[in-house]
C-alpha cells in the first residue's frame, strides 16, 4: 500500500474543490483553504448572503502517510523526500499528529482501541515504545524552517515514553525554546505523573478515565507554561471513568440529558484550571474543543454533531455559573464570569492559538 500515493490525491481532492460553491437545500456553501491566520480573518470579514464560507486548516493524523510501501519499514531517503514534498505544498499543514493506532516506525503509540474493536484488531506491534531515530529526524524536519513553513506536532496518540522522548527533544534544543506543546483531541485522566497511580490535583479529578492515552497532571503543566493547547474531545469514553460513566443521572428527557452529559466535559475544564491554579498558573487560555467527532468515538449524549455545539455552550455556562460561585483561587485572574470561560473554551482561545502560531 502506498499511503504517500494516496495521500496526495486526498489533498488534490480539496483542492478541486476549493472555493467551488455548491448549492445545498439550506443554502449556498463553499470552503476556502487557508495558508495562515490572516486568511481565515479575510474569510470571516468576507462573508455574504451569496455563500457562507468555511475556512478549512489542513491537519494530518497520523505520519504513516509518509510512506511509500506500508508493508516494509520506510526506506529513510523517500521517506524524507515526501516530507519535503508535503512542506512545499500551497497549503501545508498547521499540525500533524506524528502516531495514530499502528506503528509507523516513527514513535510508539498509545492504546486507543476498547471493547468489541480492541478484541478484533491488534495494536501490540510498536505500542508504549519511544521514538525510533527516523522519528526524531522527522520531527526536525517538520519544526525546521529551512525548508518550508515550520510544521508544528500533536503528541495525542503518543505512548507515555514517545511524549517522554519527545518533550526530552525540545527540551534539549534551544531553538525549539517556543514551540507550543499540542494536544489536538485529548483529556486529562487525573494522575499526577505516570510514575504515581493516585488521581488526583483537583475536586474531580477521581472522575477522570486514569488511561495513559489522556495526559497527566505534570504534562497539562507543561502544556500550558509552552503557552500550548488542549483541544478536549467529546468521546465519554475517555473523558470519564467507567465508574463515572455509570453513575451519571440519566432521563429521557433531552435537557436533562444534556445537562447530566455535559458535566462529564466540565469536570474535565474543572481539572485542568485547579491543577493549574495549584501551580500558580492563569488556566483559561490554554483549552478548547477538540471534539474528534470525525473519528471512531462515542460522542456525549445529547451532543452528537457540530449542530449541538451551540447547546453544550449553554449547559457549560450553567456548570461554570455554579462552580464559580465559591471557587477561592490562589491566582486572581482564574476568577472570571462564566459567560468568559464558556467563550474562552468554545472559541478564542482557538482563536488566538491560530493568530499567534499560524503565520
Amino acid at each position: 500500500t502506498d499511503y504517500f500515493k494516496d495521500f496526495e490525491l486526498e489533498y488534490r481532492f480539496y483542492r478541486q474543490l476549493n472555493n467551488t460553491v455548491i448549492k445545498l437545500p439550506e443554502g449556498k456553501y463553499t470552503y476556502q483553504l487557508v495558508r495562515n491566520y490572516a486568511e481565515i480573518v479575510t474569510v470571516i470579514k468576507g462573508q455574504n448572503k451569496t455563500a457562507t464560507t468555511i475556512a478549512v486548516v489542513l491537519t494530518i493524523e497520523g505520519m504513516h502517510v509518509l510512506n511509500s510501501n506500508i508493508g516494509k519499514p520506510p526506506n529513510k531517503a523517500a521517506f524524507l523526500a515526501n516530507l519535503n514534498r508535503m512542506k512545499q505544498w500551497d497549503f501545508p499543514p498547521l499540525f500533524v499528529t506524528l502516531a495514530h493506532h499502528f506503528w509507523n516506525h516513527l514513535c510508539g503509540h498509545a492504546e486507543s482501541f476498547t471493547a468489541l474493536v480492541k478484541k478484533k484488531v491488534d495494536q501490540s506491534e510498536g505500542l508504549n515504545s519511544g521514538f525510533t531515530s527516523l522519528g526524531k529526524q522527522v520531527v526536525h524536519q517538520l519544526l525546521d524552517r529551512g525548508n518550508g513553513k515550520r510544521i508544528l506536532i500533536d503528541i495525542k496518540h503518543m505512548s507515555v515514553t514517545s511524549r517522554k522522548d519527545y518533550y526530552t527533544l525540545l527540551d534539549n534544543n534551544p531553538d525549539y525554546a517556543q514551540i507550543p506543546i499540542i494536544i489536538s483531541h485529548g483529556a486529562a485522566n487525573g494522575l499526577h505523573s505516570p510514575g504515581l497511580k493516585r488521581q488526583q490535583g483537583s475536586k474531580v479529578a477521581h472522575k477522570l478515565n486514569p488511561v495513559d492515552i489522556n495526559f497527566y497532571n505534570d504534562e497539562l503543566i507543561r502544556m500550558a507554561k509552552s503557552k500550548g493547547i488542549i483541544g478536549l474531545q467529546l468521546d465519554e469514553r475517555r473523558i470519564a471513568s467507567k465508574a463515572t460513566l455509570k453513575a451519571t443521572k440519566r432521563s429521557t428527557k433531552r435537557a436533562k440529558i444534556m445537562h447530566y452529559r455535559s458535566e462529564l466535559l466540565w469536570n474535565q475544564i474543572q481539572h485542568i484550571l485547579e491543577v493549574l491554579d495549584d501551580n500558580e498558573m492563569f488556566a483559561w487560555d490554554c483549552m478548547a474543543l477538540g471534539t474528534d467527532f470525525d473519528g471512531i468515538i462515542d460522542a456525549l449524549n445529547g451532543f452528537w454533531t457540530a449542530e449541538e455545539l451551540p447547546f453544550l455552550a449553554d449547559f457549560l455556562e450553567r456548570h461554570a455559573f455554579n462552580y464559580m460561585k465559591n471557587a477561592q483561587f490562589r491566582v486572581m485572574a482564574n476568577k472570571i464570569d462564566a459567560d468568559e470561560i464558556v467563550e474562552r473554551v468554545m472559541s478564542s482561545n482557538g482563536s488566538n492559538f491560530l493568530k499567534k502560531h499560524f503565520i
